[in-house]
């Protein structure tokens, strides 16, 4: 069974020979805040093809990384990849600038990449989780501990997005997330506060037990409104 990325490398080796282009390890395993037993390994694979033959050969190494518990890799021919540079920026920019090459050619490090795009993906993902986390509310039937639950796992998302946010500006983008909310406050004008509150609620913190998590809803609501407002007023 594989239960890390090297051992997947060389099964992956073994199985498709000369067919395997990249391998390419990305995440919090590269970026320096993995937590063992709770963060996963995440890696991209680039073969010469993606029909059914080559599908069988992935089968083997696939399954076992899957059973050792870790998600599925993400699978592209180079093409694809480099086709997917205007639809996927947010996450693509992410992965170029966290990896490293387990096997074969630094494929993500030739992607065109543009702000253009950036800001596209950006709005429409935003907007797109703005909107449920306002159905959400329905779904908890307006109970504090469900809004709480709500606003915990929405977070990581809008984390990645103020990341995302932070390049279309030009800036650094840190490596923690939490730093990444701090470095857009200093950019862009919003309410911070909540994405903190909601971290300590995610962590369990002491600092978490005496939230109001209506109003911690209230408030985060307002913060991503506030988010969307301003990703939707920049021009290139």
């Amino acid at each position: 069974m594989h239960t890390n990325p090297e051992t997947l490398t060389q099964s992956l080796r073994e199985s498709l020979g000369d067919q395997l282009r990249s391998v390419v390890l990305y995440g919090s395993s590269v970026a320096g805040d993995f937590v063992q037993k709770r963060s996963d390994h995440n890696v991209l694979i680039v073969v010469d093809k993606l029909d059914l033959p080559t599908l069988k050969l992935l089968r083997s190494p696939v399954r076992s990384w899957v059973k050792s518990g870790q998600r599925p890799p993400l699978l592209f021919t180079e093409k694809r990849l480099q086709q997917s540079a205007d639809v996927f920026p947010i996450e693509l920019y992410d992965i170029r600038d966290q990896h490293k090459i387990l096997f074969g050619d630094d494929i993500i490090a030739q992607l065109d990449l543009t702000a253009a795009n950036l800001r596209l993906q950006l709005e429409s993902e935003l907007k797109g989780k703005l909107i449920a986390l306002r159905e959400g509310y329905f779904a908890c039937d307006g109970k504090p501990k469900s809004l709480g639950e709500l606003v915990v796992a929405s977070l990581s998302n809008f984390q990645v997005l103020m990341r995302a946010a932070l390049r279309l500006h030009g800036l650094d983008t840190p490596a923690s997330k939490d730093a990444a909310v701090d470095a857009l406050a200093n950019k862009l004008s919003f309410d911070t506060e909540p994405f903190k509150q909601a971290a300590q609620l995610k962590e369990r913190s002491p600092a978490a037990k005496d939230l109001d998590l209506e109003a911690l809803y209230a408030r985060y609501l307002a913060a991503v409104e506030q988010l969307v407002d301003a990703v939707d007023s920049h021009t290139i």
